[in-house]
């Protein structure tokens, strides 16, 4: 079966190696801006993917026109694949569904709805719809294609986010640094700054490491840290603390890995003060790190970071990242201790 797994911007070919990793049977056909497309047997295993948005059943049909899916063998094997996905995944139940389409009101688009209501016996709801289906073009080829969401929710939506904090990072981004840190079991890690324990959490769902600290100035970021932690019911032990980045003391240090999403200076924090922030991050880090150790900074005050990353001589830059989240395009730097 053809399955799309919709991405972020920037993530696509660390998707592609967590299919690799999670999937191997998997054969990538293609890897287009914001989605990949597999060959599966299955769809077990679609839901342990964390650096994607959505996973998608995709149905392609050799059509002109969308009218053409209301012939009884298309729109027949549409039912089918919901069928299909109900089978697969008997745990997860959908009772609403939403269409989004290129004219969704037109006349053939509000027939495909009510046919698709009566055969499945969902509500629609055209805003929070759990069966999001998706009519459109083929990419790049002819004809037309309808993909149905296999979770009600997007894969990107964590069951465990009990406390929405301000300046908390996409959890597929997080996912996404997690792997540009190259995650192993004998790592001590450190969180420098963890706000809500976005990085801390997608850390522990990766590869649980053999020491794991998270730290935020907040006493409400590192609740709802906690609260998360104890939501998300990941194994692993982590080390909360309550200090300032700029002084932070940490007994005994030498972090191989460390992780920090500094505030960007909009939402959270100002420009301003990240003129101070940010050199305080990198100095505290060099002192907190082992020998080779990695750090991983995540930012879209992205001109300032690197003027300052210019300026000192701890940090080597290995890679670059640059990620498209709904109007902002975060950038992940990767730096080795020298």
């Amino acid at each position: 079966m053809l399955v799309v797994l919709e991405v972020l911007r920037g993530i696509e070919q660390t998707t592609v190696a967590e299919v690799g990793r999670i999937l191997p049977d998997a054969v990538v056909q293609s890897v287009g801006e914001s989605e990949i497309a597999v060959q599966i047997d299955g769809l077990d295993g679609l839901q342990s993917l964390r650096t994607v948005v959505a996973a998608y059943l995709a149905l392609p049909f050799d059509i002109r026109r969308p009218k053409e899916l209301l012939s009884s063998d298309r729109f027949g094997s549409v039912i089918e694949a919901v069928e299909q996905i109900r089978r697969q995944r008997p745990k997860v139940h959908f009772a609403s569904f939403r269409v989004s389409a290129a004219g969704s009101d037109s006349e053939v688009m509000t027939r495909f709805r009510a046919d698709f209501a009566e055969a499945t016996d969902f509500v629609e709801s055209a805003e929070d719809g759990e069966l999001l289906v998706r009519v459109r073009r083929t990419p790049d080829g002819p004809g037309w294609q309808v993909l149905l969401r296999i979770t009600p929710r997007p894969l990107s939506a964590r069951a465990w986010r009990e406390v929405n904090y301000p300046g908390a990072v996409n959890a597929t981004v997080a996912a996404a640094v997690v792997e540009a840190l190259d995650p192993r079991p004998a790592d001590s890690v450190i969180d420098l700054m963890c706000g809500s324990g976005t990085l801390v959490l997608e850390r522990l769902a990766r590869c649980r490491p053999e020491r794991l600290v998270a730290s935020d100035l907040s006493a409400d970021a590192l609740d709802a840290a906690q609260q998360n932690q104890r939501a998300s019911r990941l194994k692993g032990r982590v080390e909360y603390l309550q200090q300032d980045v700029r002084t932070l003391q940490v007994s005994p240090a030498g972090f191989t890995t460390l992780m920090a999403n500094p505030p960007w200076g909009e939402l959270v924090g100002s420009h301003d003060a990240n003129e101070d922030l940010y050199p305080a991050l990198l100095h505290t880090a060099h002192r907190l790190a082992a020998e080779q150790a990695v750090l991983g900074v995540l930012t879209h005050d992205i001109r300032r970071f690197e003027r300052i990353l210019a300026s000192q001589k701890h940090w080597v830059e290995e890679s670059q990242t640059l990620f498209y989240q709904k109007g902002h395009h975060p950038r992940l730097y990767v730096l080795r201790r020298y």
